[in-house]
């Protein structure tokens, strides 16, 4: 029963976009160019242009996080299925096992039984080997 079928999950970080240390300075570095190129429109234009982008990445991280509590609902669906299907077969292997029990118990009584008939304890067969 300890073979349970392996699961690879994902780590949260991963699925909800946090990057890398590499990925973060590359970002940093293309937003400060564009930041350059902005450095001549007026600050109501770049007010927009941040609060745009930043609408936009709550929008991605709300789709990510979205999709990863539906992959983990999907998997926790699948260990729900796979836990009833090892209880299932549990509940059918004690049974098994108490069958096998109880005609382990009426067989040895059975042979207990056939033995006594065989050999009885009386002593009535030992006289028979005396005459």
């Amino acid at each position: 029963m300890n073979s349970l079928p392996q699961t690879n999950f994902t780590s949260a970080p991963d699925l909800i976009g946090l990057k890398d240390e590499k990925s973060q300075k590359a970002t940093k570095k293309k937003k400060k160019l564009e930041d350059d190129d902005d450095e001549d429109a007026p600050i109501e234009v770049k007010k927009q242009k941040r609060l745009e982008k930043n609408r936009e990445a709550a929008q991605q991280f709300r789709q990510r996080q979205r999709e990863y509590i539906s992959e983990l609902e999907s998997k926790v669906q699948g260990l729900n299925t796979t836990n009833s299907e090892f209880r299932s077969r549990l509940d059918d292997l004690d049974k098994e096992n108490k069958l096998l029990k109880d005609q382990l118990a009426y067989l040895r009584n059975f042979i207990g039984k056939a033995v006594t008939f065989a050999y009885p304890a009386d002593g009535a067969s030992n006289n028979n080997k005396g005459s």
